[in-house]
């Protein structure tokens, strides 16, 4: 009885062995495709994370090109604004005006009556599509407004030419006064119908 116990006790040891053998094997399969899982799944975020980041500086290239692109046209338009600047600048030296006739130069007739319309954006407060510099070299130059809120281009004078013509008016006034003694107008004879006009 005694060696039948002891095989007995042999044989439900070998099992439990056996049994633990088995269940170590199945965890390790289990914690084997666990780890595959998460491998493919860490596998899978990197890539994805990968991807971002070469669309992130994908964009970022593509950026720069049309900041690049941007920055080339705004130093095109600017050389090209101060070009056609000078140009309206020598006239003025050369005529004491900034009126252009039309007919005589058209590209500088219509880029004047554009900077009318941006100046007058610009004593509004408003945005413009020039830079603030460019706006005050125009009113340095003698654009200015012909009186306060101005909506309209023409609202935008020369000042510098309705001083001139100020100048004029008094020195005519003055003139008037010293032939005639007075700045009435209502004992001027009929004899000087250009002053009763005036």
């Amino acid at each position: 009885r005694a060696a039948k116990l002891e095989e007995e006790l042999k044989k439900k040891a070998r099992y439990e062995k056996y049994r633990e053998e088995q269940e170590k094997k199945a965890r390790d399969v289990m914690y084997g495709e666990e780890r595959k899982k998460k491998e493919r799944a860490a596998k899978l975020e990197e890539d994805i994370k990968k991807k971002a980041r070469y669309a992130k500086h994908k964009e970022e290239l593509k950026k720069k090109a049309r900041d690049a692109k941007l920055e080339e046209e705004q130093k095109q338009n600017v050389k090209q604004w101060d070009s056609v600047y000078e140009r309206l600048a020598s006239h003025k030296n050369q005529t004491g005006a900034l009126d252009v006739n039309k007919d005589d130069d058209e590209e500088l007739f219509e880029w004047i009556k554009k900077q009318k319309s941006i100046l007058v954006l610009y004593f509004q407060k408003k945005p413009i599509p020039i830079s603030i510099d460019q706006a005050r070299k125009l009113t340095s130059l003698g654009f200015s407004q012909s009186r306060p809120g101005i909506i309209r281009a023409s609202g935008i004078i020369d000042s510098s030419s309705v001083e001139n013509q100020w100048n004029v008016v008094l020195g005519e006034l003055k003139a008037f006064k010293e032939r005639f003694g007075s700045m009435t107008f209502n004992h001027i004879s009929s004899s000087h119908p250009e002053y009763q006009r005036q």
